[in-house]
């Protein structure tokens, strides 16, 4: 059944950012010459699963960035992962009437996913090849954006928030790190060689169990006798997801 206009927003649209925050301050206040911090930026394809892959869709694409900090006192190493998926995306043109005239006006829905998650690594960091483990947990975020900008005009149009919903997620990942450029090993000074430097490519893949939500996808938004109407679907949110990218050591 459809659902009613809902503009706001919830708190949980905040939470990525602040697990990021917190992760990054913690690994702040531990810094020594032992630590080993990794950066990686890297573009994804999600493929949703079961009842989220019927309503929403077959594949998505988006970027991500991944921040681990290896303290060397623990076997593992631990951050935060930051995602955005789009799922869906629609674009037209609409007259919009009002008491004064009637105006074209360019009209574009995207359907979209953050995710943010607490992320723990299992990895070598040395070699040409190094293959990893990691375990993921945090929340999939599903929103829903509206964009209209009247044809002709410079400005930046009206931008309408149409729908959100957040679920519990988490998951686990396999990939290999293929190193490009690292900084030389010196056996002959190995406390010079504490803090390496090296430059890989980062190639995983991640299952992540996604609980229920509601959201929006391609056609959802619709009008009928001149009422605005959400087709809200709900389900799981799970999600296969591919990554490629660069990642560096430092």
């Amino acid at each position: 059944m459809s659902k009613l206009f809902r503009s706001e927003k919830t708190y949980f649209s905040y939470f990525p950012t602040c697990l990021f925050i917190f992760v990054f301050v913690i690994c702040l206040s531990n810094v020594s010459a032992q630590s080993l911090f990794q950066f990686g930026i890297n573009g994804q394809l999600a493929f949703p699963q079961d009842e989220f892959k019927n309503n929403a869709a077959d594949i998505g694409g988006g970027f991500g960035f991944d921040f681990i900090y290896d303290p060397r006192s623990l076997p593992f190493g631990f951050g935060a992962s930051l995602g955005f998926i789009f799922y869906g995306y629609e674009s037209y043109r609409e007259i919009v009437s009002t008491s004064a005239a009637d105006f074209e006006a360019d009209v574009s829905t995207t359907n979209s996913i953050f995710t943010g998650h607490l992320m723990f690594r299992f990895q070598p960091y040395r070699g040409k090849i190094r293959p990893y483990i990691e375990g993921l947990i945090g929340l999939n975020y599903l929103t829903t954006d509206t964009t209209i900008d009247e044809i002709g005009w410079s400005d930046n149009g009206i931008h309408t928030h149409n729908f959100d919903d957040a679920a519990f997620s988490y998951g686990g990942g396999i990939g290999i790190l293929y190193r490009l450029v690292e900084k030389p090993f010196n056996p002959a000074h190995p406390r010079y060689n504490q803090k390496l430097w090296a430059i890989l490519i980062d190639i995983k893949m991640r299952y992540i169990l996604g609980g229920e939500a509601e959201y929006l996808n391609e056609g959802s938004i619709y009008r009928e006798n001149g009422n605005l109407y959400y087709d809200v679907k709900m389900s799981r949110t799970d999600m296969l997801t591919f990554n490629i990218g660069i990642t560096f050591n430092f």
